[in-house]
This record gives structure tokens, sequence and C-alpha cells, in this order.
């Protein structure tokens, strides 16, 4: 999992926006990605562990935590 409280390099400057065009199922900013496609795609380029793709999954392989353990930038699935 990653955390942190640095900007990483990805998102660019405070107050940039990165906005890459919302397509159900995608994969690639180029293209577009949905929310699960988004996770992928970023966690995929700045961790050496991989992602699953489905929402369903991601949750499946993610480490629960209690409320009072959350940090800035986890994931958080209901």
């Amino acid at each position: 999992m990653l955390r942190g409280t640095a900007t990483p390099p990805w998102f660019g400057p405070p107050g940039a926006c990165w906005s890459p065009p919302y397509r159900y199922g995608g994969r690639e900013p180029s293209t577009g990605l949905d929310c699960s496609g988004l996770v992928q795609y970023v966690f995929n380029q700045e961790s050496s562990s991989p992602v699953p793709r489905r929402t369903s999954d991601q949750a499946s392989a993610s480490r629960r935590v209690s409320r009072s353990q959350l940090r800035p930038g986890d994931l958080v699935f209901f």
C-alpha cells in the first residue's frame, strides 16, 4: 500500500488537475479511465505490487485497517 504525504510526481503541481476522460472499463489515460482503472493505473505506476483491475478484486486484495488507522491516500471500500 502506498502511504505518504508528498505530492506524487504524476499528480503535478498543487492546484493542477490531471483529468483523463472517463470511460467505463477504461484502463489507460490516453483512451479513458474509470474509477478502478485510475486506481490500478496509478498504483501500478508507483508501486512494485500490482493492483487488480476490478474494484471488488482491489477490495479483496487490500488489508483491513480500523478507522483510527486510516491515513491520507488510503483507499476505503464499502
